[in-house]
């Protein structure tokens, strides 16, 4: 029986406020909650990645998971409103626009409790755990890219893709001295 997960990639959801200074500049406050999986197992890309697991010194191919939970600020900028007119940028928001496009950067505290497991027997191999709380902080920096739909005034819809660049190892519960993405 397998019980490794069925997929590397995974969605999350979160919710943000912004404060726009102009039609194009503004500052976000968010969050996000999701879960992270990977698979080492003896999938060949080509001759140099086989056997991941074993280069990772474990004797069966295994998975790693942890839930996880960020919080931050970041810079957003308005594609749509830079590209219509840099005459525009200095102006006050007043958009009759129904969607948008815009990116962020910025920099967020992000939590996790990283587990790597046996795919073959769902064995727990190692658990990382720091502090009080069975949770890692860590610092990480957003970038990402959007389209937004206006719903009302005040209130958009947006789907988003973003990449976390964490400075840590940690992420993945196993220590390679190489910092994570997800």
């Amino acid at each position: 029986i397998s019980h490794s997960p069925a997929s590397e990639y995974q969605f999350g959801i979160g919710a943000s406020f912004n404060h726009m200074f102009n039609s194009v500049w503004g500052m976000r406050i968010g969050f996000q909650v999701g879960k992270l999986e990977g698979i080492a197992d003896s999938v060949k890309q080509c001759a140099q990645y086989s056997y991941p697991f074993k280069r990772l010194g474990f004797k069966e191919p295994v998975y790693f998971t942890t839930p996880i939970s960020n919080f931050g600020l970041s810079m957003y900028s308005d594609l749509s409103s830079l590209a219509i007119s840099l005459k525009k940028a200095n102006q006050k928001p007043n958009s009759n626009r129904m969607f948008g496009f815009y990116n962020v950067l910025g920099i967020n505290v992000v939590n996790f409790n990283s587990e790597i497991h046996s795919i073959s027997t769902d064995t727990l191999y190692h658990k990382y755990l720091q502090g009080y709380t069975d949770k890692t902080h860590e610092i990480e920096f957003p970038m990402g890219f959007g389209i937004k739909g206006k719903l009302s005034h005040t209130l958009d819809l947006a789907f988003e893709g973003v990449m976390h660049n964490v400075h840590t190892d940690k992420l993945d519960a196993y220590v390679s001295d190489r910092n994570n993405l997800y």
